[in-house]
């Protein structure tokens, strides 16, 4: 059944649609690359890993520049609290960067190689996804026809099953040729859904490759 296959897939969903609604209607939903990268949860870590590795770098730029540090204190003196007298102190400074002994230019490469090795793997992963979906649509493709095929030929043996049932009460046919028929109908349709099985555990692939796994599972 179909709740079978979406806890092999690791997905439980509260609306379980039938094979027939899969086989029919979301397998031939498409998907486009661009879509499948925006689903993909690895892009989305792709995506926060950059962003962090971008600011680390414009935080160690940063220490290059001179910085401005203000300084205040407040405070009371004298020799009783009847003759106190308020203090006040406030001082502005500039910190300059004059040698650091290479510690800002180095943590500046070391940023610059590090946000460069995220650009290498986020490569990869798009490559790797962009291989997944073309695999997926593949096989539904292929799974699609071979659904097709399998309902035609189920079609074609309950047409020879009633063909059969006529012949025999004209008395054209033996008890024989109607049983023959009978079983020949139900192994069509026990290929027939095998082969619907199969094109929803394709249509489930394609939902992963894309990053919509739990979407299908919810009917959505």
């Amino acid at each position: 059944t179909v709740a079978v296959l979406m806890r092999t897939l690791g997905v439980e969903s509260a609306v379980q649609p039938t094979l027939e609604e899969i086989s029919t209607t979301k397998s031939g939903v498409d998907v486009t690359l661009e879509a499948a990268l925006q689903g993909r949860a690895e892009m989305r870590v792709q995506a926060l890993l950059g962003a962090s590795y971008r600011e680390e770098r414009r935080a160690a730029e940063g220490a290059r520049w001179p910085k401005v540090i203000a300084q205040g204190d407040f405070g009371v003196t004298g020799r009783d609290p009847s003759r106190n007298l308020s203090t006040y102190m406030v001082g502005v400074g500039v910190s300059v960067p004059l040698w650091t002994s290479g510690r800002i230019a180095n943590e500046i490469k070391a940023a610059e190689y590090r946000a460069q090795r995220q650009k290498q793997e986020e490569r990869q992963v798009r490559l790797e996804i962009s291989r997944d979906l073309e695999k997926a649509r593949i096989e539904r493709e292929a799974m699609g026809r071979i659904t097709e095929l399998t309902s035609n030929a189920a079609a074609a043996a309950r047409t020879s099953l009633e063909l059969a049932l006529l012949r025999y009460g004209a008395g054209l046919a033996t008890q024989l040729d109607v049983t023959t028929a009978q079983s020949e109908l139900a192994q069509a349709e026990e290929d027939e859904i095998r082969a619907r099985y199969d094109m929803v555990l394709a249509a489930a692939r394609m939902a992963g490759a894309a990053g919509r796994l739990r979407e299908f599972a919810d009917g959505q």
